[in-house]
């Protein structure tokens, strides 16, 4: 910016626009076995898949104590999108091929929905950068071992910052780098923060993709199974 611009009141309606019915738990990410089975087979999506051919995304995952563990060895880790404007906080959760081996991310820049997504290396840390996001009313959070390394309050519906431009846009610098050390997969390593906004659209060019009600086949609507 070369000049100030003028600030106006923000509207209150634009605000707390994250309303969760509750706190997220850990256990709201546990995804269930069929029983009696070490091992099942998943539909597990990278950052960006444009085609329809599910064999490339059905991958073995194994079973303890009933539930379906990632394999942080593959790249294999969770993604869930908690529904966050009070309508009954449904949680969508599937396994995804983006890395992060370590950690936690939360946010709610979702293009195009907007809902709380949170993908990361365990359950609790999900939990713990879930609930803090919502705390500062949307917008990134970084958790690792339960404790918060950087966050970025977007309290204008969860998506925008009323804050001074320069010092949001050193803290979204601040947040990429903590999100590199968490080992992202190559497609998302330049921009984690801008890259990750963008891979669950519900629409064109998706054919298949995550929502707050579970994972959909988004050219025929049908909802499909996470494991099996």
């Amino acid at each position: 910016l070369t000049r100030a611009l003028p600030g106006h009141p923000i509207d209150p309606s634009l605000r707390q626009s994250v309303r969760l019915s509750r706190d997220v738990r850990a256990s709201d990410f546990e995804i269930l076995a069929p029983p009696n089975r070490r091992e099942v087979q998943a539909y597990v999506l990278p950052p960006r898949y444009f085609s329809r051919e599910l064999g490339p995304i059905t991958k073995s995952l194994p079973v303890r104590d009933g539930r379906v563990q990632r394999d942080l060895s593959r790249g294999i880790t969770k993604y869930a999108i908690i529904e966050r404007y009070g309508k009954g906080m449904s949680i969508g959760v599937s396994f995804w091929e983006i890395g992060f081996a370590e950690g936690a991310i939360a946010w709610t820049v979702n293009h195009d929905h907007h809902n709380l997504g949170v993908l990361g290396a365990s359950d609790a840390d999900m939990a713990v950068a879930a609930n803090r996001c919502a705390a500062i009313e949307g917008g990134y959070v970084i958790v690792k071992d339960g404790k918060v390394l950087a966050e970025l309050p977007l309290p204008v519906a969860g998506l925008m910052s009323d804050d001074d431009p320069s010092m949001v846009a050193d803290t979204i610098r601040r947040l990429d780098a903590v999100a590199r050390d968490l080992k992202p997969v190559a497609a998302l390593a330049q921009h984690p923060t801008d890259q990750i906004t963008f891979m669950n659209l519900t629409c064109d060019p998706w054919k298949y993709s995550l929502s707050d009600l579970g994972l959909f086949n988004l050219e025929t609507r049908q909802k499909m199974p996470v494991v099996f």
